[in-house]
């Protein structure tokens, strides 16, 4: 029978053109993991080959705003706080007015039980989807999780390791076997977060106005009709809605979906298009940062270590090259900052 490796990578939904507008894939990184397609129509794997390794590079699961987001919120309630008395309909928008900025700046960026359960259930599809890839583990150095040193990461390295040790253990109620990560310091960890060690990507990419030149002209150019209209909406100055105002407000809107699924609240402020222009907005960026906007010698090299790791670990498998590897997966939870630049060095959505 013949034997054959799969690379599993876990990347960021490309939403193609749909009827209904389905809010939960349009949301950028803070995207939630769904199932992308029904077990029964996954494609199976070629006549006679079997899976034996499995490598998967996924981003973590929802967290909670950065820092720098939460000030932005809180920011954003003290705006509302000020124009309170202009807002009509006090009862049609009593959440707007009451609205108070719900998050914890002491557990910024941490990754919410949300987010854990999305890697938890990533999990159990692939083990059930992918059988013959995730072989009941009984050893866990066998299917070793690496993360990087942020916290996010690790616990949904933790996330997704416990649901795959579930059942195979003698630890607790639910059998669980205990199971290692490994982490490479956070300043020094050139596969999973290259993003940080490479002093000319921050020069020449981070750091250059160039960088966001067509984010920002985008966005200057379609910001004022949306600002018009929700002027409108809420009877506050279309001069106090700037462009930083009304993103400030889509994230909200961001978070409070991914989070909570709530979809009522400040998601119901846009319509479709405004919705989308945002999206695409946060895309230029993403795109200009990290994607095939950025210098091309950059974004396809930035991912080589990662890369080289995964090809050393496949090549060391069809050879039974056990002093490389005694391994049957290499589960990897990182960024987005490092999946897009990895699906870039693929030539992935070119």
């Amino acid at each position: 029978m013949r034997r054959c490796i799969f690379l599993i990578s876990i990347a960021f939904y490309i939403a193609p053109c749909i009827a209904v507008f389905e809010l939960n894939k349009h949301l950028t990184t803070k995207s939630p993991y769904w199932p992308q397609q029904l077990a029964a129509e996954r494609t199976a794997p070629p006549p006679g080959c079997h899976a034996v390794f499995s490598n998967l590079v996924a981003r973590h699961g929802s967290r909670n705003p950065s820092k720098k987001d939460i000030i932005t919120l809180e920011a954003l309630q003290t705006f509302l706080d000020r124009e309170e008395h202009a807002i009509p309909n006090k009862e049609l928008w009593n959440w707007l007015i009451s609205w108070v900025q719900p998050y914890n700046i002491r557990e910024a960026g941490q990754l919410q039980e949300v987010g854990e359960e999305e890697l938890y259930n990533l999990a159990k599809r692939l083990v059930k989807d992918y059988p013959d890839a995730f072989i009941l583990p009984s050893i866990s150095r066998e299917y070793p999780i690496r993360t990087t040193a942020i916290p996010r990461a690790a616990r949904s390295g933790n996330a997704f390791g416990f649901a795959l040790f579930e059942g195979r253990g003698r630890v607790g109620s639910s059998k669980f076997k205990p199971f290692y990560t490994l982490s490479d310091s956070k300043n020094s960890d050139p596969r999973l977060r290259f993003f940080k060690m490479c002093p000319r990507y921050d020069a020449e990419v981070l750091e250059s106005p160039e960088t966001y030149y067509e984010a920002d002209k985008y966005l200057s150019l379609h910001a004022p009709r949306v600002s018009q209209r929700i002027s409108r909406l809420l009877n506050i100055s279309s001069e106090l809605l700037t462009a930083s105002r009304l993103l400030s407000m889509w994230k909200a809107c961001l978070f409070e979906f991914s989070l909570s699924g709530n979809a009522n609240h400040w998601c119901s402020i846009f319509n479709q298009e405004e919705f989308e222009m945002f999206e695409f907005h946060a895309d230029l960026k993403r795109y200009y940062e990290s994607g095939y906007g950025a210098p091309a010698e950059i974004s396809t090299e930035i991912a080589c270590e990662l890369m080289k790791d995964i090809i050393t670990l496949m090549d060391a498998r069809v050879d039974h090259d056990h002093k490389v590897l005694l391994e049957h997966a290499s589960l990897r939870f990182a960024h987005a900052e490092t999946i897009i630049p990895f699906a870039t060095f693929l030539g992935l959505h070119k």
